[in-house]
């Protein structure tokens, strides 16, 4: 089981994990096979999220179209970023 944990622990519904079914957000789980497309949006001063923190300011919101739902979760590290893209685009290339 590949499990990412990328925001606070201390509440359960603030979470983000990767499994090998899916994903989990919060109390949202996406199959990869439901999951349409997904992209990244720069956080920048017209982002609703800016200013919350000086991390968020010059990180990403992640959204994860699916079938009937989506997700987003902020992303606050190239590196991360870099590596959930990889992850996604994998699991999008094998569902193809």
């Amino acid at each position: 089981m590949l499990l990412l944990l990328l925001t606070r622990s201390y509440n359960f519904l603030n979470l983000f994990l990767v499994f090998e079914d899916g994903i989990l957000s919060g109390n949202r789980f996406i199959t990869w096979r439901r999951i349409k497309s997904f992209h990244f949006v720069p956080i920048d001063v017209n982002h609703k999220y800016y200013g919350y923190e000086k991390e968020v300011n010059s990180g990403y919101e992640l959204i994860i179209k699916g079938t009937l739902k989506s997700v987003s979760v902020i992303i606050t590290s190239d590196e991360m970023r870099d590596k959930l893209s990889m992850l996604l685009n994998e699991h999008l290339i094998k569902k193809g």
